[in-house]
């Protein structure tokens, strides 16, 4: 068994470097296509740019901090669950008010896959911040 019941494999601490490298990268590349004019379209560069934020902010939710215990762990695991709920419950909620603002509720669903999770990725952070700092 293991010594904690809070026990999670993270990434090393190193990681926050490469993730903030991924996140700024992504945004070096759509400036870029949008200076250049290169022959990428507008949709194909935005959808880059989620991609790359979004993977950068999962390294950098996955990586240690530099000091990591067991409350740091309970934190971490506490903030995944308020950002999944909240998350949930925005999702909802913005669902049940864009079905009376268009024509076609069902058709709205669909994009709302990133916008679902940089809520998630956002909440996470700003409320493992703020545990840290209640501490």
């Amino acid at each position: 068994m293991f010594n904690s019941q809070y026990n999670f494999r993270l990434l090393p601490a190193f990681f926050k470097k490469l993730a903030w490298g991924i996140i700024i990268l992504s945004f070096i590349f759509n400036k870029i296509t949008k200076s250049y004019s290169l022959p990428i379209d507008w949709y194909m560069s935005m959808a880059i740019l989620k991609i790359g934020v979004l993977i950068g902010l999962l390294v950098l939710m996955m990586t240690k901090n530099k000091v990591e215990d067991e409350l740091t762990s309970k934190i971490r695991l506490h903030a995944f669950a308020s950002s999944f709920i909240f998350s949930i419950i925005s999702f909802i909620v913005s669902s049940i008010f864009n079905l009376f603002s268009y024509e076609d509720g069902l058709a709205l669903i669909g994009n709302k896959s990133s916008d679902m999770l940089f809520n998630m990725f956002f909440w996470y952070f700003v409320s493992f911040r703020l545990m840290l700092i209640k501490r």
